[in-house]
């Protein structure tokens, strides 16, 4: 059976509220046990899929980085949404 490690996090200093101090340590303490656990990956390895048509892990990181620069633009107020005029697709009519 394996052992169960045990980890206690102190919430981060200077917010306001004492809850958003705990979820941004468990995020940081999230994206710390990420970081060291994919030091060192072959291209090969980030290629690897569960089974054929799923993401491959260099997919799901590229989706992490993605997400974190999205909530980093709806926190810091310098998202913007740009609606296109034209559809994203057409058909071509003949």
């Amino acid at each position: 059976m394996a052992d169960t490690v045990q980890s206690f996090l102190r919430p981060a200093e200077g917010f306001r509220s004492r809850e958003a101090a705990s979820f941004y340590t468990q995020l940081e303490d999230q994206a710390r046990i990420l970081h060291e656990s994919i030091q060192g990956m072959t291209p090969q390895e980030l290629e690897w899929q569960p089974e054929r048509g799923m993401n491959t892990i260099g997919m799901l990181l590229a989706h992490n980085a993605i997400v974190d620069v999205f909530w980093t633009q709806i926190a810091n107020g310098s998202f913007m949404i740009v609606l296109k005029s034209q559809p994203m697709f057409s058909r071509n009519t003949v």
